[in-house]
């Protein structure tokens, strides 16, 4: 047993973990995705969602929700819009 030698191997071993400590905080987190793509009934489009696969949030949609309440809007309003008889 050589002396100090065991303050050698604590040191090292504090140093290995603030090394390793800044490399993780160092790094992007990478988020799990899902990617969903479906028909919207109504509408007859296609509506694409990135979602994160831990919380269920819808984190991009294409076309966004305010243009898809848009379209259901303005496809409620066709048969009042439209003039069927001329």
């Amino acid at each position: 047993h050589l002396p100090g030698a065991e303050r050698d191997g604590e040191r090292a071993s504090d140093a290995a973990e603030q090394a390793s400590a800044g490399a993780a905080a160092a790094l992007p987190e990478f988020r799990l995705q899902q990617l969903s793509i479906r028909k919207h009934p109504d509408l007859d489009r296609v509506i694409v969602q990135v979602i994160d696969s831990r919380t269920g949030e819808v984190i991009r949609q294409i076309p966004p929700e305010e243009w898809v309440q848009v379209l259901e809007s303005m496809h409620a309003a066709k048969g009042v819009l439209v003039d069927r008889e001329g």
